[in-house]
């Protein structure tokens, strides 16, 4: 596990909660600093019932929430800024802070909750924001082509350092013409889905 939206993190409550101590140089694309509060918004946000977010699943570990990872009215949901920079998670039972990060690292992410004031929650999906986002990660959105091509760019100031590339552009392929684009330089990986049937294999 590598360390990067926070630098350590440490159990606490007999494995039922978790401090994460926040990378206080992690700023999202707009420079606004990412702070504890913005990752216990996002969370209350995409748990409250009325949001139609989808993978709100993830949250189910988390006190506060029914099965299908939703705020359960009257309970208090297991996220908390201690301070500025450290976020605490307070989970249903026992879980070390590897267990959580191996199971659900791809599923937790941080919203500019600061652009989200007044939101109602079941609009949430329907923002303008959403066309051109604004995220807090290596890569900072461009453009999308709706069913073809998402084009995003290096971003020169992540905390982190530049990634080792200008651009990255996701493309939609057709599965028959992989095989063609990889060997043509077009592609240099695939995934979601796609393979290359044995059929398209090359025969010396």
């Amino acid at each position: 596990l590598d360390p990067r939206a926070a630098d350590s993190w440490e159990s606490t409550e007999d494995g039922y909660g978790v401090l994460f101590h926040l990378n206080q140089d992690a700023a999202f694309h707009d420079g606004t600093p990412v702070t504890a509060e913005h990752w216990v918004e996002t969370i209350r946000l995409m748990s409250d019932p009325a949001c139609p977010a989808l993978g709100c699943g993830a949250f189910s570990v988390l006190t506060g929430t029914d099965e299908a990872g939703k705020a359960v009215p009257g309970e208090t949901l297991g996220a908390e800024a201690v301070e500025e920079y450290t976020l605490k998670l307070t989970f249903k039972t026992p879980t070390t802070p590897e267990d959580f990060l191996l199971d659900r690292n791809r599923e937790y992410y941080v919203l500019p909750t600061h652009l989200l004031e007044g939101v109602d929650p079941a609009e949430l999906m329907d923002l303008d924001l959403w066309e051109a986002p604004v995220g807090s990660g290596p890569c900072e959105f461009v453009e999308q082509v709706a069913g073809s091509r998402l084009t995003l760019a290096a971003h020169t100031n992540y905390h982190l350092g530049t990634p080792g590339f200008d651009y990255l552009v996701i493309t939609v392929v057709d599965k028959s013409n992989l095989l063609t684009a990889l060997i043509a330089g077009d592609l240099d990986y695939y995934t979601f889905g796609g393979s290359v049937s044995e059929e398209n294999r090359l025969v010396a």
